[in-house]
């Protein structure tokens, strides 16, 4: 039913001119992550993982200056899925330390990409700098940080149990971009930014990767299950020439 539903929104959009179809985050993780529907619809289709990867490990690196938290270990929850592995990977290729909590094969590639594979207990306790991009909802009790002072969290709902985060424990939202120009929003666009909490004049990095396919051709729109680091640059630099800024948001 998910993959008949959004064939039928992409084909709505494709009628009023759409040039790339865009899943977000939430779409992008069910049916196939888009890959069946690229190949049923004429239009490049694309998740938006790669920009809300550059996105989110860039806010980390805001976060880790404004607390001053530099050479501390990041730990990273939600390793397995898309976003998280190619946070991992491009935090790693900018000279952080990143902590796993991962067993099997997913072990082996954070391995094999540079991150370290710890227990959650040593992970909790190293890891000032949290990232939660798991998939799958609330994972984590807040009552369990008593040494992490930034949750950089991506998840919806979020990374953290109800009624468990901690005094003191600062967290940020994991993908907004502030937008290079004035925002035009009407009715509903306007309840929309109120609902997303990020501000006006902020959008989630996964809503702006189809600008990149519509702009810069189909090369920028993915629907693997893994990024490659260029990939994930390549959104970011492209991001970056347009004008989309990367900012700090309070959740």
């Amino acid at each position: 039913r998910a993959a008949a539903l959004r064939r039928r929104a992409a084909d709505i959009a494709i009628s009023y001119g759409a040039k790339s179809i865009g899943l977000g985050n939430a779409l992008g993780v069910v049916a196939g992550r888009g890959a069946p529907l690229s190949k049923e619809v004429q239009a490049p289709v694309t998740t938006g993982h790669a920009s809300t990867a550059w996105t989110c490990a860039s806010i980390t690196e805001k976060a880790i200056a404004e607390h001053k938290l530099t050479d501390m270990p990041i730990g990273i929850f939600g390793f397995k899925g898309t976003v998280g592995e190619a946070v991992a990977q491009r935090l790693v290729s900018r000279g952080h330390r990143v902590l796993i909590n991962e067993t099997g094969v997913a072990a082996k590639r954070a391995g094999e990409m540079g991150c370290e594979v710890v227990t959650r207990e040593d992970l909790l306790r190293q890891s000032p700098i949290l990232v939660g991009a798991s998939t799958t909802g609330p994972i984590l009790d807040g009552r369990l940080l008593t040494h992490a002072k930034i949750l950089i969290d991506l998840a919806l709902p979020p990374t953290l149990i109800p009624k468990t985060r901690p005094r003191g424990l600062r967290v940020y939202a994991g993908e907004p971009l502030q937008l290079p120009g004035p925002l035009r929003a009407g009715f509903w666009g306007r309840i929309w930014l109120a609902f997303a909490g990020y501000g006006r004049g902020c959008v989630y990095a996964c809503l702006a990767e189809p600008l990149l396919g519509a702009l810069n051709g189909p090369e920028f729109c993915h629907t693997n299950r893994r990024l490659t680091l260029e990939q994930t640059e390549a959104a970011g630099q492209a991001l970056t020439a347009m004008g989309f800024t990367p900012v700090l948001r309070r959740r």
